[in-house]
């Protein structure tokens, strides 16, 4: 199921990108779920998810918003990754995002935390990806955050004492499961762009268990 998910992730952004026209992951009947948790993904405390993104805002503003995205929206990585400053509308804290997904698009209202995060992350650009690569040039135009760099990002979002690294996974899953507890399924369903709700129910039956527990949050020094 983790490859599964991974390869329509990609193919989304595939197509999102204008990279192909054609997600042959669509309508493809996707793998069974075994009972329980197979999933591999770690479960994650609101103590935890809350040290996380205090650590993010202080590492980087691009980092910072990916995680307010995840956690606060359910926003995919590949979602997130795609988006534009043109895509991005109102002004913090009521603010909305223009999301494409399986060749539409959704607008996003963003919680206010993400809002502020994503004003960050804009700053004054008029243009643009809205996550750019930490090298730019002052010849060419800004170069679109690759998956590659997220997950550098993403490296250094740890918390001491933990066994793991948190992943976009683990975060977006923690919105999903915490949502499903203040608003209807629906709306759960609709704002992380699930296929139906036997999605969501798989999310909530799964976050029974050990969740991980934050020590002492640091940021990894490089």
């Amino acid at each position: 199921m983790t490859r599964w998910s991974a390869l329509t992730s990609f193919y989304e952004f595939a197509v999102s990108t204008n990279a192909t026209t054609v997600n042959p992951t669509i309508g493809a009947v996707r793998p069974s779920v075994s009972n329980g948790d197979p999933s591999p993904t770690m479960r994650l405390t609101p103590e935890a998810t809350a040290a996380y993104r205090t650590i993010a805002t202080a590492l980087d503003r691009r980092l910072d918003a990916l995680v307010a995205l995840l956690v606060l929206d359910g926003l995919k990585m590949s979602e997130s990754l795609a988006l534009d400053v043109g895509d991005v509308n109102g002004r913090s804290p009521k603010m909305s995002v223009i999301v494409r997904r399986r060749g539409e698009t959704s607008r996003v209202d963003l919680d206010k935390d993400s809002a502020r995060a994503v004003r960050r992350c804009v700053a004054q650009r008029p243009a643009g990806p809205l996550f750019t690569s930490g090298r730019p040039s002052a010849r060419t135009a800004p170069r679109r955050l690759t998956r590659f760099g997220a997950d550098h990002l993403f490296w250094r979002l740890t918390i001491d004492g933990t066994a793991e690294r948190v992943t976009a996974n683990a975060l977006r899953r923690f919105h999903i499961t915490t949502a499903a507890d203040r608003a209807d399924l629906e709306h759960v369903r609709a704002g992380a762009g699930l296929a139906d709700l036997r999605s969501v129910w798989r999310y909530i039956l799964s976050a029974e268990g050990p969740a991980e527990v934050p020590t002492n949050p640091a940021p990894k020094q490089t």
